[in-house]
């Protein structure tokens, strides 16, 4: 190629070199099953990103006796699988908001032609190179359409992020109140087992002087393994309980060994029962679900106004250059869509269809979401009295014990007596933590379609930095 050949091509040289230095490049990241199962099983409380997420976060963490409901949340946000997945559809939704508003590439064109005719003149170059550069200029109200759409989009997409984020706290602390009913059962049971023990032997002791018979001693032994048949369902349930808590947040097991669990809102008083029009007004402003759906709705919105705009077509611009045997002739397309067999109708009656199936599924869910929370509402309200009844039954079982253990020193009752009242209050104390587990439990659920935890202010901004620490912990992969 002479020298100059190269100057005269040298713009065409330049824009190529500066539209391929403007794309992207693959990027091979694949997934390896191993390394996953590795990173896993070393997976732990003590993690150092995790210190400083809670650090951002919980600037109180680590102010309790040990992990409670609250932080092992923040640490589900850290770690949790599913609140990764819902990051990334949410982090795909916004990077469509940029592509929504760019504007149509303009298209280049070009097609030689060689004449092979004989031509009296020989002079003539026999090469015809016709080229066309076409612009479309589409309707302003299309990418303005185009981008409410995405951002709708988005919206919905964090709201989907926001509801499993919800729905991650909910599960926590169901399985956290699990593992506390389980090992309460399980100290009550270790207590009441003593007892149960410490009377067999007093009974067989009456039995071997004459005392009583052998059927009491059979039926105290009976007593006996029962209780550590309990005991032994507690221990299960207890691991099942750790297992599940565990799988909630993202951890093996194991690191919920290696450290002290908070469970301390589980033993504050319970609130009393909650107004239904501000529980119902809380969870209608609060609900990420339904606040997704109306956000889906607007998108609906936006696609039918998309598609409205549409059956106006869309003018292309083309100027044009051909060099025709010697000769340069320059030229102005101008070109558009001719709507004669159709205007879009029916991709307008589609998002129109859409749009009323976007509104009938907000108003079902509102209409479901209403329905549940007058459901909890109730429930909560009767076990909270169930509780306030199983609490006065305790006290009074208390004080029962009390007198019969002034009995005791004087004398006026018997060893077996004593230990027989001491079980019963113990008994009663079981009954009290089963009705007062059911409120928590009945709260839990109340809470959860109100979804507003209390003690979690600010918890939609750690999400949204767990999302940057996935990021920078991609990159460094």
């Amino acid at each position: 190629m002479t020298r100059r050949m190269l100057a005269k091509n040298l713009p065409l040289f330049a824009l190529l070199v500066f539209l391929l230095a403007g794309c992207a490049h693959y990027d091979d990241r694949p997934l390896d099953p191993e390394s996953n199962l590795a990173a896993f099983d070393a997976r732990s409380l003590a993690d150092p990103g995790l210190a400083e997420f809670m650090a951002t976060n919980r600037p109180d963490a680590g102010a309790s006796a040990g992990w409670n409901a609250a932080e092992l949340t923040l640490a589900a946000f850290y770690f949790q699988p599913e609140l990764a997945a819902a990051r990334a559809r949410w982090a795909a939704a916004v990077s469509e908001i940029g592509g929504a508003g760019e504007y149509p590439n303009p298209t280049f064109g070009i097609a030689p032609a060689f004449n092979s005719s004989t031509s009296s003149d020989e002079g003539l170059a026999r090469w015809v190179i016709p080229a066309s550069l076409d612009f479309t200029l589409e309707q302003p109200g299309k990418r303005k359409a185009r981008i409410a759409q995405a951002r709708f989009r988005a919206d919905a997409a964090w709201l989907e992020l926001v509801q499993t984020a919800w729905q991650t706290r909910v599960q926590v602390r169901a399985e956290m109140l699990d593992l506390y009913r389980a090992r309460q059962n399980r100290d009550l049971l270790d207590a009441q087992e003593g007892f149960q023990n410490l009377l067999l032997q007093a009974i067989d002791r009456k039995r071997q002087l004459g005392g009583t018979g052998r059927m009491a001693v059979d039926q105290a032994r009976e007593a006996d393994s029962m209780v550590q048949l309990d005991w032994e369902e507690a221990i299960k349930q207890e691991g099942m309980a750790r297992a599940r808590l565990a799988s909630v947040i993202g951890i093996p097991s194991s690191a919920l060994r290696a450290v002290t669990l908070d469970f301390s809102e589980f033993e504050e008083q319970l609130p009393g029962e909650m107004p239904v029009s501000t529980v119902r007004k809380q969870a209608l402003m609060n609900r990420a679900d339904i606040l997704g759906l109306l956000a889906e709705y607007n998108a609906a919105q936006s696609q039918l106004q998309l598609e409205v705009a549409r059956q106006y077509p869309d003018l292309v611009i083309g100027p044009g250059y051909e060099y025709d045997q010697g000769d340069n002739k320059w030229g102005l397309g101008l070109s558009f869509t001719l709507p004669l067999f159709n205007r879009n109708q029916a991709a307008i009656e589609t998002a129109r269809r859409r749009r009323e199936e976007a509104a009938a599924r907000f108003n079902a869910l509102q209409t479901s979401v209403l329905g549940n929370l007058g459901q909890a509402s109730a429930d909560y309200s009767h076990t909270y009295v169930q509780f306030l009844i199983a609490s006065k039954m305790h006290a009074a079982r208390k004080a029962m014990f009390q007198r019969l253990e002034k009995q005791a020193m004087e004398g006026a009752v018997s060893a077996e007596q004593e230990l027989a009242g001491q079980i019963a209050l113990l008994e009663m104390n079981k009954v009290k933590l089963a009705a007062q587990m059911e409120a928590q439990a009945a709260l839990g659920r109340l809470e959860s379609e109100l979804q507003s935890p209390a003690d979690l202010p600010g918890w939609q901004t750690a999400l949204k930095q767990t999302i940057d620490h996935n990021e920078d912990a991609h990159e460094n992969n």
